[in-house]
């Protein structure tokens, strides 16, 4: 039997985390009315571990998801009843789902105005969170099974 040498354990490792690495990148999306980055449930989210519940969405959880939310945007309004009418092709999207305990497939949908981001390719490598960023950052959380919007945050009020 042939020896294992260096290189040739150097290359299998390699190969393996580009297998593990690409496992975790995010896929792009685009439909008639978005574009955005759908997150598999294995990327670990700012660093941190994926949740036990996290779930890859499917395109069509996205794009259910985004008609309901294209839908709701003349209804939107937050916690201190402001009435939000955000022009939702001006903002990057990006999606991590989550299954609940009953089976419902829940879509949180970041959106980051395209003018506060530095760079494009940022917004396929992790969500981008900004704790004050008024309404150039938000979060929507829509359950596609049941189709509702359970939620929505502006990140700050800036």
């Amino acid at each position: 039997m042939r020896a294992i040498t260096l290189k040739m354990i150097f290359i299998i490792v390699g190969l393996l985390f580009h297998s593990y690495a690409e496992a975790q990148s995010a896929s792009y999306i685009k439909g008639k009315h978005f574009a955005g980055y759908a997150f598999p449930k294995e990327h670990a989210i700012k660093g941190l571990p994926p949740e036990s519940n996290r779930y890859t969405l499917s395109r069509e959880n996205i794009i259910e998801a985004e008609k309901l939310l294209r839908d709701s945007v003349p209804h939107l309004t937050n916690e201190h009843g402001h009435i939000y009418k955000p022009h939702l092709k001006d903002y990057y999207h990006q999606y991590v789902g989550y299954i609940t305990s009953n089976n419902h497939i829940l879509v949180h949908i970041y959106l980051s105005h395209k003018g506060e981001i530095m760079y494009d390719n940022e917004v396929s490598k992790d969500i981008i969170q900004v704790f004050d960023g008024g309404d150039y950052f938000w979060e929507i959380v829509i359950d596609v099974t049941s189709k509702k919007i359970l939620g929505f945050l502006q990140h700050g009020f800036a």
